[in-house]
């Protein structure tokens, strides 16, 4: 997880070339975390400023180095991002920090079975991964999915919900998608971590399969399933105990 602190970056840096954008890349979600910045530019305007959808803020960052250098839409187009995207496709920042909420957080997870350890990293990308480092926690998240076996049931999902902190996994997160088992019945997806160790995380891996075991031996969840493990960042929990 990392803080949401978005900066307009484009080919030009003077503060002047603002009022000239024409376009602006983003992820979807950014066009709401920064109302108060595109308003006071007029950049809200969708008459004067168009503002293109892109799958990720680094791939809005990334769609400015593909302009033909020298041009006129270098001039008149931006990105709204985070400053890691800057650092690794090299374009400089025009304007830090233009996000509505300073404690905004967007969490990124990566997926994968085994980590390649034959991969190349640049230079930019090794100081990032070291960054990232630094930022994390020793508090192992665990993320499963189940969908509730009786439905109809009253307190079905309390029961489940009191295995956890019976076993001192404490809920931090749950949300729910529709299943195809039938209509009306949802998937859970719950992240859970421990209770007992602030400072080491050896028995979660104990306490979660005993967690399985119980929910499963009393038939109240179908499709258990851990999606895995990671660690959270340090400033989530310092967020949380504040």
């Amino acid at each position: 997880m990392r803080h949401c602190q978005h900066h307009l970056r484009q080919h030009q840096q003077p503060q002047r070339y603002i009022t000239k954008i024409k376009t602006i890349y983003s992820h979807p979600q950014v066009w709401s975390q920064c109302n108060k910045f595109l308003h006071d530019y007029n950049l809200d305007n969708n008459l004067k400023t168009s503002k293109i959808d892109t799958s990720s803020t680094s791939k809005a960052v990334e769609k400015l180095t593909q302009l033909p250098p020298d041009s006129q839409s270098r001039l008149e187009t931006a990105a709204i991002a985070s400053s890691t995207a800057s650092e690794i496709h090299r374009v400089p920042i025009l304007k830090h920090n233009i996000e509505d909420h300073s404690g905004n957080t967007t969490r990124f997870l990566v997926l994968g079975q085994t980590q390649n350890q034959q991969q190349q990293q640049t230079h930019t990308e090794s100081q990032v991964q070291l960054q990232l480092q630094s930022e994390t926690s020793n508090k192992k998240i665990h993320l499963l999915t189940f969908i509730i076996r009786k439905n109809d049931n009253f307190g079905s999902l309390c029961d489940i919900l009191a295995v956890f902190k019976k076993h001192n996994l404490n809920l931090q997160t749950i949300t729910t998608r529709p299943s195809v088992v039938s209509s009306w019945r949802y998937v859970f997806f719950v992240e859970v971590w421990s209770n007992n160790n602030e400072d080491d995380n050896k028995d979660d891996d104990k306490e979660l399969d005993t967690v399985i075991d119980e929910l499963s031996s009393n038939e109240l969840v179908l499709d258990l399933t851990v999606i895995g493990s990671f660690y959270r960042s340090k400033k989530y929990f310092e967020m949380i105990a504040a």
